[in-house]
């Protein structure tokens, strides 16, 4: 499964880090919002998307043809 080791928004831009990466895998990150859904796939552990905040992110780890679980996470803003 995917360990969050960091997940930052500040400015538009929202920082994502997980670990451990077996190589050959990919985060599936899922950015849901009021008004609908933006999915991002990455090859790396770390990954930067420029968005407005979203109130939730899902992320998951695949590799090949195996899933792993959703891991859910509130995105609060830094005041």
């Amino acid at each position: 499964g995917v360990v969050l080791r960091s997940l930052r928004w500040h400015r538009g831009m929202l920082r994502i880090r997980v670990a451990p990466f077996p190589h050959g895998a990919r985060l599936h990150v899922q950015l849901d919002f009021s008004h609908g859904i933006r999915r991002v796939i990455s090859k790396r552990p770390r990954i930067s998307i420029h968005t407005s905040r979203p109130p939730i992110v899902e992320l998951r780890l695949v590799l090949g043809k195996a899933e792993g679980p959703v891991l859910k996470v509130k995105v609060n803003s830094r005041k």
